[in-house]
């Protein structure tokens, strides 16, 4: 039967074997700490009472609009912060504190922690846990408002009224028949079916056939 390692040597086995998990711990904190700074998003964190432990820089820039600071989110209970109300994200955020995560995309906050005017974010909340049990939960929040106005003024040119199709116009005065068979100069047909509107003027060769004479007679060449 082998000899048990001395207590000397098995004492200084546990304390490197801890102090390598000291510096991978470090080490793991520092990662994170470099993520919670650096990531272009929205991270805050809150504990199992759902009070705000930290947030980051990001936060303070965008959703905050660079006119709030930490102390105005720390210690304070997330999922009653006003924004977050008017978000109907408050039940979301607590069911984080029972183990439900949760997913939303594009959802409108009326105003922000920074003040007035909409914004919109793709959210995603987890709960963190320390040996199975729920210590609080991390929400990250990326700002899409761009994407959702880009989206919303490409939906109203999409759906600017356009023409297609044959038109029936007259082939001496140039005026088109509408559905319910009445004649319009061109230019009023096409106002009142689009989007474009009409400058009258005259083009260079119009510009020598009409002309008027010292005297304000109109000629026609």
């Amino acid at each position: 039967m082998p000899d048990a390692p001395a207590p000397r040597e098995e004492l200084h086995r546990r304390v490197a074997q801890l102090e390598t998990q000291n510096r991978d711990l470090h080490h793991a904190i520092e990662k994170f700490e470099t993520i919670f700074r650096n990531v272009p998003a929205s991270v805050y964190v809150f504990d199992a009472q759902g009070l705000i432990t930290a947030v980051n820089e990001y936060h303070i820039e965008h959703p905050g609009r660079g006119l709030t600071r930490p102390g105005d989110y720390i210690g304070r209970c997330a999922f009653e912060r006003p924004s977050i109300v008017a978000s109907g994200l408050s039940e979301a955020f607590r069911g984080l504190l029972e183990g439900h995560d949760f997913e939303a995309h594009e959802v409108c906050f009326p105003y922000t922690s920074g003040g007035e005017g909409e914004m919109f974010f793709s959210m995603r909340g987890v709960p963190l846990y320390e040996a199975e049990r729920i210590i609080g939960a991390a929400v990250l929040s990326e700002d899409v408002t761009e994407l959702v106005q880009l989206r919303r003024s490409f939906d109203r040119v999409r759906r600017l009224p356009h023409l297609e199709g044959l038109l029936p116009i007259c082939a001496r005065c140039k005026k088109i028949r509408d559905e319910a068979g009445r004649w319009h100069p061109v230019e009023v047909y096409i106002r009142d079916h689009s989007k474009a509107d009409f400058s009258h003027g005259l083009c260079p060769t119009c510009v020598v056939a009409v002309w008027r004479d010292d005297d304000g007679n109109r000629w026609e060449v």
